[in-house]
C-alpha cells in the first residue's frame, strides 16, 4: 500500500517468513533526498518496531488459522494506532526533523536509529538548527 504527498511516499508492505510468521515493513522515501541518490528512502522499519510490543521476536506468528484471524486483526490495528500517526508526524518535517536529531524516529526505542544512515541522511536533508 502506498500514498504520496508533496514531499514524501509512504508505504505499508507485507511478506511472509518460512517459518509461517507475517512480517510488516514501513517506508518512508523523501522526493527531496531521492533527487541526490538513487533511493529517497529515509526510514525503513518492521512495522512491530514502531510498537511497544517489540521484544526480540519481530514477527507477527501465525501457525493455525485461528491465530492467523487473529493476527491480521492485530496488523490492522497496529497499522491504525502505530502507523498512520507516525506518517501523520511527516506533515510538519521541520519538527519531526528537530524530534529526529534529538532522539531519533523511534523515541521509545533508545537508540534504534542513532547510526542508522538513513535516520542521518533525514537529518542532514531536513534538520535547520545548529
Amino acid at each position: 500500500m502506498k500514498k504520496e504527498t508533496k514531499e514524501f511516499i509512504f508505504e505499508i508492505s507485507f511478506g511472509a517468513t518460512k517459518y509461517g510468521a507475517l512480517k510488516v515493513y514501513i517506508v518512508v522515501e523523501s522526493k527531496k533526498i531521492k533527487k541526490k541518490y538513487s533511493t529517497g528512502a529515509c526510514f525503513h522499519s518492521e512495522l512491530i518496531a514502531l510498537t511497544k510490543k517489540y521484544t526480540e521476536n519481530r514477527d507477527y506468528l501465525v501457525s493455525t488459522e485461528a491465530e492467523r484471524e487473529r493476527v491480521i486483526q492485530e496488523i490492522v490495528e497496529d497499522i491504525y494506532a502505530f502507523a498512520l500517526p507516525f506518517f501523520k508526524r511527516f506533515e510538519h518535517v521541520e519538527t519531526l526533523a528537530e524530534q529526529v536529531h534529538k532522539s531519533g524516529f523511534l523515541p521509545h526505542r533508545k537508540r534504534f536509529d542513532k547510526f542508522n544512515p538513513l535516520t542521518k541522511r533525514f537529518i542532514d536533508f531536513y534538520y535547520q538548527g545548529e
